[in-house]
């Protein structure tokens, strides 16, 4: 099997979807199909919008929630969605040695318990 990633980047944050083909694709192969399926999307959305002049689709803004790109790849062109078993992404602002705890435990509880463990580790290691 052989893995895929589209998706955006910017300054701010990123988001990919991932994909598993038992097929090889060179470079321009798989942006091949990434051009024509998103091509294809975007003249659907212009479609439905007819009434309203388009001026700008971005990937980040109009495309990437669209499930229309995930289904395609699978449908018709053979791609299976990457499902993880478990997944850790840490906020990139987070101060992973923090003495004080992030108030926000749902989206701040690993880096919360690094922070925790690294600070009793460290002061165990002072009385060594």
């Amino acid at each position: 099997m052989y893995y895929y990633k589209i998706g955006h980047h910017s300054y701010e944050y990123s988001k990919y979807f991932e994909f598993l083909h038992k097929k090889e694709f060179t470079t321009q192969q798989f942006e091949d199909m990434f051009v024509e399926v998103v091509s294809n999307v975007i003249l659907k959305i212009d479609t439905k919008n007819w009434k309203s002049l388009i001026l700008s689709i971005t990937f980040e803004d109009n495309l990437y929630e669209c499930k229309e790109i995930k289904k395609i790849m699978i449908e018709e062109y053979g791609f299976e969605e990457i499902q993880y078993a478990q997944q850790i992404g840490l906020r990139g602002e987070c101060n992973l040695v923090s003495k004080k705890p992030y108030e926000e435990e749902q989206k701040y509880h690993i880096a919360n318990r690094i922070s925790k463990k690294y600070w009793k580790r460290k002061n165990n290691s002072l009385y060594l």
